[in-house]
Formats: C-alpha cells, sequence, structure tokens
C-alpha cells in the first residue's frame, strides 16, 4: 500500500521537522519536498524503489511526490523535515521534470555544522534564515547529486496527480483526465498503476478520505460538508467509501482520534 500523505502537501510555506528514533514508516508521497538527516546509526531510505543507506551526518532529499518509506534496524537518531517549495523556489524550478540519481548526499563540514547549529532542531527559524538554510541543503545536493530526466510514466502520473490535487471536489474519471491531458486512457492507466500500484479511482478515494480526516479533525463542519467539500457525490459514497478507508464511520472518526490524543497526553495515565 502507497500513503498519499495530504497534511505535507500544503504548500504555502509549510515546515515541519521532527526527529525519530528507530522507526519504520511504510511507502507515501506527498507534494512537499523532504529534508532528511542522520544524527546517529544507519536509515534505509527507499525512493521510487531505490534503496539507499544513509550514515551518521549523511543527509537525503525526497524530492515532489516521490515514492519513499524508511527503515531503521539499530538505535538510530534522524531529523526529518517536510517543507514546502515556496522556500526554494528556484530550487524546486531548477529540478522540475527531473529526479536525482540518488537521494543521498553530503554536507562540507563548515555547512553541516550550521545546518546543525540553526536548523537541524524542532524548532522554526525566522523565514529569511530558514530559507538560507533549507537552500544551502539544496545546493549541495545539487552539487553531488546528477538531475536525470523524469521517466515518461512518472512524468504522465505525476501531471495526473497534479490534475487530482486541482479537481478532486469534482466529478472526475480517468478517462476525463486523461483526455484534458492530452494521453491516450489505456497509456495513461497503464502509467499510473506501474508507478503508484493502484488505480485511479482507489487513488482519487484514498485522496478524498486523507481531505476528510483533517476536516473532521478540525470539527467545524457537518459531516454533510466535509463529505462535499473533500469531492464525494453523496452522504452515503462518503460513508461507505470512508469506512473502507479508515474502518470507521465518519462521525466517529475525530471522536476516536481526539480521544486517543487526550488519553496519551494525560499524566494521570
Amino acid at each position: 500500500m502507497i500513503v498519499y500523505q495530504s497534511f505535507n502537501s500544503k504548500g504555502n510555506y509549510d515546515y515541519n521537522p521532527m526527529f525519530y528514533q528507530n522507526f519504520h514508516i511504510i511507502q507515501h508521497f506527498h507534494k512537499n519536498l523532504e529534508l532528511v538527516y542522520v544524527a546517529d546509526g544507519i536509515l534505509e531510505v527507499t525512493v521510487n524503489g531505490r534503496t539507499e543507506h544513509l550514515h551518521k551526518h549523511e543527509f537525503a532529499l525526497i524530492l515532489s511526490n516521490q515514492i519513499h518509506s524508511f527503515h531503521t534496524s539499530e538505535s538510530s537518531s534522524c531529523w526529518i523535515a517536510v517543507f514546502s517549495e515556496n522556500f526554494v523556489y528556484e530550487f524546486a524550478k531548477s529540478v522540475s521534470g527531473s529526479e536525482g540519481a540518488c537521494s543521498k548526499f553530503v554536507c562540507t563540514e563548515n555547512i553541516r555544522q550550521y545546518l546543525e547549529q540553526e536548523l537541524i532542531h524542532e524548532e522554526t527559524p525566522e523565514l529569511l534564515l530558514l530559507k538560507s538554510l533549507l537552500y544551502a541543503a539544496c545546493a549541495e545536493y545539487l552539487r553531488q547529486v546528477p538531475l536525470l530526466p523524469q521517466g515518461k510514466s512518472n512524468d504522465i502520473s505525476h501531471q495526473i496527480i497534479s490534475y487530482i490535487y486541482a479537481h478532486y471536489q469534482q466529478e472526475i474519471t480517468l478517462k476525463d483526465v486523461a483526455e484534458k491531458l492530452g494521453y491516450e486512457y489505456h497509456y495513461a492507466s497503464r502509467c499510473f498503476n506501474n508507478i503508484f500500484q493502484t488505480n485511479f479511482k482507489t487513488f482519487l478515494n484514498e485522496y478524498r478520505c486523507e481531505r476528510a480526516k483533517q476536516l473532521l479533525l478540525h470539527g467545524d463542519m457537518s459531516v454533510t460538508d466535509v463529505a462535499f467539500e473533500s469531492g464525494f457525490q453523496s452522504i452515503r459514497n462518503f460513508n461507505r467509501i470512508f469506512r473502507e478507508y479508515t474502518g470507521k464511520e465518519p462521525r466517529y472518526y475525530a471522536n476516536h482520534i481526539l480521544q486517543k490524543k487526550s488519553d496519551d497526553s494525560d499524566p494521570k495515565q
């Protein structure tokens, strides 16, 4: 299963840094970029089917919509920051339509120490400083990693994903999307299935459910409004698909998650 992370696809100067200890994250993708740093131990990173091993003081950069997963088999400490392209607009423009020959890179000692001091923590630096730090890391990536033309299947699939981002609230089919983008339907379907290991309809429903989950957790919209805001055409269809995707009815989902968070944070537990 490949998970789409809508919460890491917001753009608009979104920045989410976090430290992880001895962790495993299944295959997923998102629109935002992702910078990875190994503070200690070894991290196994798989990007678009290519596996690399990062050791202490090594970095990796995951580009927009690349399918990736993380795994550690021993004691490790890793810092991961997911950030929108707005912070590094010129870099994002320069790598558009390309993919790195690898994801792993190292920084010069001076730059690494600078990043460790100013960036590699769970706080958010002031905007201009944050931009300069992220650009420094991206510049090191470009200095070491050759850029290759994005595979045709990847290119078509990412065009379809971009179309979903913009039109998920409408009633759309892959046939409609392929026609809009100028591709033959069966060819577009084959490319999409090969890259994302699922069909268009399933992916679209999962994307809509992820959007619905975020709206439900805000707690200020009715289930009916959430259904239509997420692109579902009927409440009945929304309830059925959401239950298949999450195992819970929409009206119970937010209460369950919020209650769990409350229990986890209760010092008496």
